[in-house]
């Protein structure tokens, strides 16, 4: 087994996929809440709401579904799991990531 200090080092960003998983159950939660809702008000399917003034809103849950999705492509893009993130990586054949700074400093190999 590994001690912890390795453990950690294995994913560098341990703090930051953790971070994906509540937001995923946070979408699906309000995603289902709207759906149940939507059940019951035909006219605008779960998305508004009335006020006590009786005005219509944006139902709140729709917001959060919103924002959970928008932080979990935030993450996506963080570790590269999106097309663009990809194509920023610029990942050649041969598996080793490619970029104008490379070779920079110390970056060029001598074949020692």
């Amino acid at each position: 087994m590994k001690s912890g200090a390795a453990r950690s080092r294995s994913i560098p960003c341990r703090p930051t996929v953790r971070g994906t998983s509540p937001k995923y159950a946070c979408w699906v939660q309000a995603e289902r809440a709207v759906v149940e809702m939507g059940k019951r008000d035909m006219l605008t399917g779960g998305l508004m709401i009335k006020t006590s003034n009786g005005n219509a809103i944006q139902n709140p849950l729709v917001g959060t579904a919103n924002k959970a999705a928008s932080d979990m492509v935030r993450y996506a893009a963080e570790f590269g799991m999106t097309p663009r993130a990809r194509v920023r990586l610029a990942v050649d054949g041969s598996g080793v990531a490619t970029s104008k700074w490379t070779g920079l400093i110390g970056g060029a190999e001598t074949g020692s």
